[in-house]
């Protein structure tokens, strides 16, 4: 007769295990903080009640609020203040004392201030290189006046290099730029 095996035992999981692997499900799903009774936040915090000082725990939270830093500065760049701010916000209800909160709220202030004057280009005329049919002059302008950074896009290099040489040819100083391919040629003035 054989002996019956039993089958091997599986471990059993902690509660906090298992508030810990929720946690990481709902980070993983971009439910932060909402909704309100099934999100990270929630859960890590169950945690640190069960077992304050839980690094895992501990961890998550702080991945929280960058990520909320993280969406903001990127809606920051894009000129979205509105999202960026709200970002913010979210990260601050998580940790108001987190270091990385201020330098994002002055990167916010400084995009928020900042000022841009969109120049949208014939396609036609920067290929044909007819600078006599583009406003280089009401750009120099702008740049000479505001010391603006401008930002060149142009459908391809030569055609970029044209325009700088085109605007530094109009204004008193160098012009500080940026180039970008794009399809439809334009100047963006940021000051």
């Amino acid at each position: 007769m054989q002996p019956v095996s039993e089958p091997p035992e599986q471990p059993v999981e902690s509660p906090i295990g298992r508030l810990l692997a929720a946690a990481e499900l709902n980070y993983s799903s971009n439910q932060l903080t909402t909704p309100h009774d099934n999100n990270a936040l929630q859960k890590y915090r169950m945690v640190l009640k069960r077992e304050p000082g839980n690094t895992r725990a501990l961890d998550g939270i702080n991945r929280i609020v960058e990520k909320y830093l993280a969406w903001a500065r990127d809606h920051a760049e894009q000129r979205n203040i509105g999202k960026a701010r709200m970002y913010v916000a979210r990260a601050e209800t998580v940790d108001a004392s987190h270091p990385n909160i201020k330098p994002v709220v002055n990167l916010i202030n400084d995009r928020e201030d900042q000022k841009t004057t969109l120049f949208t280009l014939s396609r036609n005329d920067v290929l044909a290189r007819d600078a006599a049919r583009i406003a280089f002059d009401t750009i120099a302008r702008h740049i000479t006046r505001n010391q603006s950074f401008a930002t060149i896009r142009a459908p391809d290099d030569a055609s970029g290099r044209w325009i700088y040489q085109e605007l530094n040819a109009r204004v008193p100083f160098r012009v500080e730029a940026a180039f970008e391919v794009q399809n439809t040629p334009s100047v963006l003035l940021s000051r």
